[in-house]
């Protein structure tokens, strides 16, 4: 019986080594079999990388001439948006018809491609009936963040849902599973869960706004911001104070803004030989 260990197959460096081995002949074999593909791959790529940079100086060009200053920046957005999913769906769809196995991805590809472009605009179309909306109802400014992120979210899960779509993956399993893990995460997270439903109580019940001036039960200041886990105050100190929101919605909270101006009760001692009188005369300028 001998005394030595065989180290490598102990720890499995020598399987390693094995599977390192044979994805490497696997990469020289397609590079060798696919050589002129992966070439003329590389020359397209080059080819609508000029093409997109031509296009785009051509475009911010156009949107300077014919757009305002203050349109400009949203519509060379639009437009550097637009072009890199063009170049994106170029590059794609040209390697999925240069490679034989991903042939069958062309026109899903292509799918997709239309399918973003739909949901981009679309999305900018509901974020300005949003807005308007808004402002038509006046809704706080948290409040409206919070429809914004919501609506946002929403549209985004839908995307990603139909993209799968086009590649005939159905994600109704995999939500299925993160919803189970969903449950064991929300025991894990009792106070943050907490603080997101106390934050949405506050935005939907609005007790203060941005900028008002409210009392808790230990801290005094301006609303400087409301999220969905913390209530932010800027005290009289300029001291910034953050709150967990589930603390703010289970205390008495006292608007110091919404009723208008404020009535201050400061009390004023003299001594017992001096005059009222006199005093009141010293003190009602000073209040002026």
């Amino acid at each position: 019986m001998s005394g030595t260990v065989d180290t490598s197959r102990l720890l499995g460096i020598d399987a390693l080594r094995g599977i390192l081995s044979v994805a490497g002949q696997q990469v020289r074999d397609f590079t060798v079999t696919s050589g002129p593909e992966i070439l003329l791959a590389g020359v397209l790529i080059a080819v609508y990388t000029l093409l997109f940079l031509a296009a785009s100086r051509l475009g911010a060009g156009v949107l300077r001439r014919f757009f305002t200053a203050d349109a400009q920046p949203l519509a060379l957005r639009i437009l550097r948006i637009g072009l890199r999913l063009t170049f994106l769906m170029l590059v794609l769809v040209s390697i999925t018809a240069l490679f034989a196995p991903l042939n069958d991805y062309g026109p899903a590809v292509f799918r997709v491609y239309l399918l973003v472009m739909t949901l981009y605009v679309t999305w900018g179309l509901i974020h300005r009936f949003l807005s308007v909306q808004t402002a038509r109802w006046n809704l706080d400014t948290s409040l409206t963040l919070l429809l914004n992120n919501t609506v946002r979210a929403v549209w985004v899960l839908l995307g990603v849902y139909l993209v799968f779509q086009q590649f005939n993956v159905n994600l109704l399993p995999i939500l299925g599973g993160l919803g189970v893990a969903g449950l064991a995460v929300g025991f894990a997270a009792q106070d943050i869960l907490a603080n997101l439903i106390s934050g949405v109580t506050l935005l939907l019940d609005r007790p203060f706004r941005i900028g008002d001036w409210i009392r808790t039960a230990e801290h005094e200041g301006q609303v400087s911001g409301l999220t969905l886990r913390t209530t932010r105050l800027r005290t009289r100190d300029n001291e910034y104070v953050s709150i967990p929101n589930k603390d703010v919605a289970g205390s008495v909270v006292v608007n110091l803004t919404q009723g208008g101006r404020l009535r201050l009760n400061v009390p004023v001692s003299i001594a017992y030989k001096d005059s009222v009188e006199a005093a009141r005369r010293a003190l009602l300028p000073v209040m002026a």
